[in-house]
């Protein structure tokens, strides 16, 4: 096939972003997506803003099928506008903790991004939630910052079977594969 036509979004990002997201932390999650998804090709993705990783999830995934979640209202509506196109494929969930998902799990693919301001106990729970939203075989990628590695998830990566992925400037990828967590435990 050809190559994909690039997406148009009526507002992919809010303003007050982090310079880095767009430059460096949205290229790094898209050069690090499966080639092919899992299962049955459910895919989650939490904090999802005004839609630019939900979009790309559906225009890389034909035949998958997208939840979007996020408690910021204005988010979620852009979300529905720039992925109008999905029909059916996308469904929009507001809610301010992931277990207002839990009942469309489990999800072959999870895609995410870290709120620094949520807290380390907080970050670490929400974490534990999405891997356990995973379905046998699935992968959970979540964005964050590079620091965060060093200040709070390496100490819980074994636990939480997480690893940095990669990094580029201050982003950082991270992985939460549950077989992991039979390979180190068992």
């Amino acid at each position: 096939p050809g190559r994909a036509s690039p997406l148009r979004l009526a507002r992919p990002t809010d303003l007050a972003d982090e310079p880095h997201r767009l430059r460096d932390a949205v290229p790094l999650l898209v050069e690090c997506l499966p080639e092919r998804l899992p299962g049955a090709g459910r895919i989650l993705v939490f904090r999802c803003g005004y839609g630019l990783v939900p979009a790309l999830a559906l225009a890389r995934y034909p035949g998958a099928s997208v939840v979007a979640t996020d408690r910021d209202l204005l988010g979620t509506e852009l979300t529905r506008r720039n992925a109008v196109w999905a029909g059916d494929r996308l469904r929009v969930v507001e809610s301010a903790f992931l277990a207002g998902v839990r009942e469309h799990a489990p999800f072959d693919l999870i895609l995410g991004e870290l709120s620094p301001p949520l807290g380390s106990m907080a970050t670490l729970v929400e974490l534990e939630e999405a891997r356990g939203m995973l379905a046998p075989g699935g992968v959970a990628l979540v964005l964050g910052l590079a620091k965060q590695w060093r200040e709070l998830l390496a100490g819980a990566a074994e636990r939480l079977g997480i690893a940095k992925r990669g990094a580029r400037g201050a982003a950082a990828l991270y992985s939460i594969d549950p077989k992991s967590l039979t390979a180190s435990s068992g």
